[in-house]
């Protein structure tokens, strides 16, 4: 498994996870959307729902993609005016239609994935061993004017990858745009004045 199959395995999960409630809505007429991931995630996202609430109207939008699990912009619209169900559009990132305007927010609940992000770093943190706490701590202390959230969760993915060692803690520090430097967390002191020649 390799970074990203990581970030979205965790990031989809956690997903489900906070928006739990929302996705087991059986309302007739409301109407929700999730933006913003790729089309292959989008795949995962809908098994994911679908195993937690069959009921659930949920399609991927695409105007080329055809089979149960797609819809096109004007079927959907045609779906949200039904006013039925509830109902759950996953529109893929950089999804653009001429209808698009038919499932803005006005109508369409946006599941925002930001929450989940705060989530995921957030446990990935919880999840550092003891031993590495403090490390991991000073790396990110001393990268604070480089550090994403985005860096941050791929920095922790890494040591987890990788199953928290010295060694990875120093050469996780490329992710940061730095060169890998594996007895970087051998003394924290090293660390210290490390940085403090950059």
């Amino acid at each position: 498994m390799n970074l990203y199959e990581l970030y979205y395995n965790k990031f989809l999960n956690l997903f489900v996870e906070e928006y739990k409630r929302e996705l087991m809505q059986n309302t007739p007429g409301y109407c929700m959307k999730v933006t913003g991931l790729p089309l292959n995630k989008l795949k995962r996202l809908y098994d994911l729902i679908r195993a937690l609430n069959p009921a659930l109207k949920i399609f991927i939008l695409s105007e080329e993609l055809t089979g149960e699990m797609y819809i096109t912009p004007t079927k959907l619209i045609e779906l949200r005016n039904d006013q039925h169900s509830t109902l759950l559009a996953l529109l893929p990132v950089n999804s653009r239609t001429s209808a698009e305007d038919s499932y803005g927010d006005a109508t369409f609940k946006d599941l925002s994935v930001l929450p989940v992000e705060y989530r995921l770093i957030d446990r990935l943190r919880a999840d550092i061993p003891a031993q590495f706490e403090t490390a991991i701590d000073e790396v990110f202390t001393y990268l604070k004017d480089k550090r994403t959230q985005q860096t941050s969760i791929q920095y922790l993915l890494f040591q987890e990858l990788k199953g928290y060692t010295q060694e990875s803690i120093g050469n996780g520090i490329f992710l940061f745009g730095l060169l890998p430097d594996e007895d970087l967390a051998k003394d924290l002191a090293f660390i210290r004045k490390d940085w403090l020649l950059m």
